[in-house]
């Protein structure tokens, strides 16, 4: 059991988390392994029918349950990283994340090529015996997770044309590896050069975790640092690195948001749909630069302000936020906002000004850019209607994957087998442009989320 009740924080002092609760870590597998007197959750029903799947393909003998020392060819853990490893592919791509090289999908294509190179480099099992196991998870989860059999043959294909792919440079990769692996072994040497993991991952496709488990295999381990060398070599060659030199408000975390609660102060009223300005009272200043609530703004200062209702829309869902200020009572002089964001219910505005200085109390009125936010609200309509044109096209199993939204431009991501053709784009464009020329009110509905996805 875990007790958590604390927040560990870089300096290692403790604070108080807003709600303490208790981790018994007995999760479903666990769960089962208990109900059915297992010693391990690889013994139980959820994985041995994959085990036995997995033996069929297999040019070697059958899983036996052996750990660490005991399992000395590694088959038994190859055994379990494909039971393990496709299971966790098939839900994935069911919620709608697809393999890539960013964020949640390069996770999931450093998974898939770790359970391949174990399917054939340990088990032996002929190409795309990986991506046929699928069929073992669907059957026997289905019943209660319905969507991955709707989205089976999906998941295969996305599944073996990620195998494929992987598979071409897999044999050459692993040659390569093991010829200069036993050559820096026969000189005395233990650590695999940072260039040879990075030209493994840059060529070949190897992550770079893949590359450290099979060096630890032969009692070796790789330079990390020299590849992270590399790396940063590569990306400025590419010119691929970001600027960071602009100020980033901190997030509110649970620190913030409790001592607003402390304060007595409530969550922010949101009247994002009313288009008229909004009469408001500063009830919480934040200051980024000393990392906590002040009773006034300074000028020039960047600051959060807390408001008891505001009419400004906070970044989420990929659309970015509200631009605007708010007029001082009884004053011309503004406080201009650049950014709004959220926490908890609690609606930060961040903003300067050269002129106004804002006070705990400060009644104030609260201008939207309504411009400004127009066209971010065009744009956030052409996402549904790009959304709509691609299900047209490539059929329902597409699925919106994020999206950015501002007032230049907007960006649609989305989960599909493959990238659009050439005719395929056209046809989208044709789509979209017949909705815009069509000329079709636009209105706004708030309704709970399954009923959004039904209509």
């Amino acid at each position: 059991l875990v007790f958590m009740q604390f927040n560990l924080k870089p300096d290692r002092s403790l604070e108080k988390l807003p709600a303490a609760s208790v981790d018994t870590g007995m999760g479903f597998e666990r769960l089962t392994s208990v109900l059915q007197d297992k010693r391990s959750n690889y013994d139980t029903d959820i994985f041995t029918p994959l085990f036995k799947a997995i033996g069929k393909d297999a040019r070697v003998r059958p899983y036996e349950g052996k750990v660490g020392n005991e399992d000395t060819d590694k088959v038994d853990m190859a055994y379990r990283v494909l039971a393990d490893h496709i299971r966790t592919l098939t839900f994935a791509i069911a919620d709608g994340a697809v393999p890539s090289n960013d964020g949640r999908g390069y996770v999931l294509r450093r998974i898939l090529r770790r359970a391949v190179r174990y399917a054939q480099d340990v088990l032996k099992m002929p190409a795309k015996s990986f991506s046929k196991l699928t069929h073992i998870v669907v059957q026997h989860m289905h019943m209660t997770f319905p969507e991955i059999k709707k989205k089976e043959s999906y998941i295969v294909e996305i599944l073996q044309d990620e195998e494929t792919t992987f598979e071409k440079t897999l044999s050459r990769g692993l040659d390569y590896f093991s010829k200069t692996t036993d050559k820096l072994l026969a000189e005395g040497k233990k650590v695999v050069p940072g260039k040879l993991v990075f030209r493994l991952y840059e060529t070949m496709g190897f992550p770079v975790d893949l590359t450290e488990l099979m060096a630890e295999e032969k009692g070796m381990s790789i330079d990390m640092e020299g590849y992270h060398k590399c790396m940063q070599e590569h990306v400025e060659i590419s010119k691929r690195r970001k600027k960071k030199d602009e100020f980033v408000f901190p997030a509110f975390e649970s620190k913030e948001t409790a001592a607003l609660e402390d304060k007595g102060i409530s969550p922010t009223e949101h009247h994002v749909y009313n288009e008229d300005d909004v009469d408001a009272v500063v009830k919480a200043i934040f200051d980024p630069e000393s990392g906590s609530f002040v009773e006034s703004t300074t000028q020039k200062n960047i600051f959060g302000i807390v408001l008891d209702k505001t009419s400004m829309y906070y970044e989420s869902g990929g659309q970015i936020a509200d631009e605007g200020l708010f007029k001082l009572d009884g004053s011309d002089n503004t406080f201009s906002i650049q950014d709004v964001q959220s926490a908890k219910g609690f609606i930060v505005h961040i903003g300067s000004s050269n002129k106004v200085i804002l006070k705990i109390g400060s009644k104030v009125t609260v201008c939207v850019d309504y411009t400004r936010r127009e066209k971010i609200a065009r744009n956030h309509t052409g996402t549904h209607m790009v959304n709509w044109a691609l299900r047209k096209v490539l059929g329902t199993e597409v699925d919106q994957a994020g999206s950015i939204v501002t007032e230049d431009y907007l960006r649609f991501d989305f989960s599909s087998k493959k990238g659009l053709n050439d005719q395929q784009i056209a046809e989208v464009e044709k789509l979209v442009q017949m909705k815009i020329e069509a000329g079709e009110a636009v209105d706004t509905q708030i309704v709970p989320l399954e009923e959004a996805k039904k209509n």
